[in-house]
């Protein structure tokens, strides 16, 4: 009985909704974009927080150790001159001649705040040749960073840099 109240008021009670599409003004700032000019060139760097710190021959290389297992290395690669789908391709060689780290990826460059496009972080893995061989003995010592990017129309650009491997935080 009580369900049979409880329909018939429902059926009863009359409701109206009315919608409103809003569509408000949004700017978001991106006129201008990313324009293809110059000669090919490319930096590197290591963000800390968001300040983006370019690298100089003797400045550092931070590893990081994963909570998981496993040292990374995750610099910011920054480049002008070439058309923003690339293959990225970068090495970590120590001053022995010990490739420690060969990164390569397709990746699709986002643009950054001084006119130039990047990839932010770009995860390298970073493993001694001997898997007995810690990569912590390394802290300290100085490694070649070498990056190549390469755009769909073959322009191409690479940089080296020697650098101090320094562990950091994760």
């Amino acid at each position: 009985m009580l369900l049979l109240l409880s329909l018939s008021l429902l059926g009863s009670a009359a409701c109206s909704v009315e919608v409103r599409l809003i569509e408000p003004d949004v700017d978001y700032q991106d006129e201008g974009g990313y324009v293809l000019e110059g000669e090919p060139r490319l930096e590197m760097g290591y963000y800390q927080e968001q300040l983006y710190i370019p690298m100089s021959d003797g400045g550092e290389c931070v590893v990081v150790a994963n909570p998981q297992g496993g040292y990374w290395t995750s610099p910011s690669i920054r480049v002008g001159g070439v058309l923003p789908d690339v293959q990225l391709r970068c090495t970590l060689t120590t001053g022995e001649g010990e490739v420690i780290s060969d990164a390569r990826e397709r990746r699709h460059l986002v643009l950054s705040p001084d006119g130039l496009i990047e990839a932010t972080n770009f995860p390298m893995f970073v493993e001694r040749v001997d898997i007995d061989d810690d990569v912590e003995a390394l802290f300290g010592t100085i490694a070649t960073l070498e990056c190549t990017v390469t755009d769909e129309e073959e322009r191409a650009v690479e940089l080296a840099v020697e650098c101090e491997l320094n562990p950091g935080t994760g």
